[in-house]
């Protein structure tokens, strides 16, 4: 997933997945409340579902912050994202592929030097 190109998706997910839990234990807890007549202000369950709802906001907000933040960033500066690519003709890690290149001797006509036909060939 391409999270540093929409963060919110990041965030949101996880906002999304606290309040969910929240509402299933606030769903819980007011069964309770209601059909059974229990209290439930003394309850450590209570305090856990309404840290989550708001942990959950949190989150939620801070997806979308962030989503406005990366697109103002890479519109604002005409900067392209990034990819980076698996290259299949790249060299093992055994094998020597910083090796200088081979040098090959210009083909020269009989009698002459290589310096003389190197010369012959720019007058030509």
């Amino acid at each position: 997933m391409r999270y540093r190109a929409r963060p919110g998706h990041f965030f949101g997910s996880i906002g999304l997945a606290l309040g969910s839990v929240s509402g299933l234990l606030l769903v819980y807890l007011a069964f309770v409340k209601f059909a059974l007549g229990e209290d439930i202000g003394s309850r450590p369950l209570f305090m856990i579902a309404v840290v989550c709802m708001i942990a959950s906001l949190q989150f939620l907000t801070t997806g979308v912050l962030s989503e406005l933040i990366s697109r103002t960033y890479f519109e604002s500066s005409q900067r392209q994202q990034y990819v980076i690519y698996h290259r299949t003709d790249a060299c093992d890690v055994d094998t020597d592929c910083w090796a200088e290149p081979e040098m090959k001797m210009p083909e020269s006509s009989e009698g002459e030097t290589p310096e003389a036909a190197t010369d012959s060939d720019k007058h030509a």
